[in-house]
């Protein structure tokens, strides 16, 4: 009975490795298509989401704590010298940045744009 036990957990452990790859390739495909080509700021809550949504959508309730905890190791060491992963408002609240020309612009546009709607959600 042990054994078949062990051999229960290493096939769900080996289905959960092979639809966190798959939803990852998911997301990195995104990430070369879409985000590096039509280069915008995003939240890694974002990224995050889209990554958890597919490994839901192949029958995965739950992503491992381990999964959590190095998905933005995994984003930055696969993509250090094209992504920048900034804390702009100092909140914890972690925003991935393309790397190009007009990457300063792009957060300073991202920070213009939180000041105007702040002020103008303190006049109403």
């Amino acid at each position: 009975m042990g054994v078949s036990c062990d051999k229960e957990r290493e096939d769900e452990c080996l289905d959960y490795t092979t639809t966190e790859v798959q939803a990852y390739e998911m997301l990195l495909t995104y990430i070369k298509t879409d985000l590096l080509r039509k280069p915008r700021i995003v939240k890694m809550a974002e990224l995050y989401k889209l990554f958890t949504l597919s490994i839901n959508s192949q029958g995965e309730n739950e992503v491992k704590e381990s999964t959590r905890t190095h998905f933005r190791r995994k984003l930055g060491r696969d993509f250090k010298d094209r992504l920048d992963f900034e804390d702009l408002f100092e909140n914890n609240k972690i925003f991935v940045i393309p790397r190009n020309p007009f990457r300063l612009d792009l957060a300073k546009l991202a920070i213009e744009k939180n000041s105007i709607t702040s002020s103008l959600s303190r006049t109403d």
